[in-house]
């Protein structure tokens, strides 16, 4: 799960620095963000972790940019924890 969690936070880190960019044509993409959430059972044990509803889209979009970081990540600073 903590690879989820990294994920979520790499993917919400470039979109903060406007360093990622979702094209318009991505409807199920960005109708499937405002959706994408924390359980809040888990929340109440001090777990993070996502709901798993709808979420496909999100998950592609976290899983590419995780799995791809290699590639990019020396032209793309972030000021992230390894």
């Amino acid at each position: 799960m903590n690879a989820v969690v990294d994920g979520i936070r790499l993917v919400s880190a470039l979109l903060a620095v406007d360093r990622l960019k979702i094209h318009r044509s991505c409807k199920g993409l960005i109708a499937e963000v405002p959706g994408y959430s924390w359980s809040e059972s888990h929340a109440e044990r001090g777990e993070d972790v996502p709901v798993k509803a709808d979420d496909h889209g999100v998950d592609a979009l976290r899983y590419g940019c995780a799995t791809t970081r290699a590639l990019w990540q020396q032209r793309i600073p972030l000021a992230l924890a390894a």
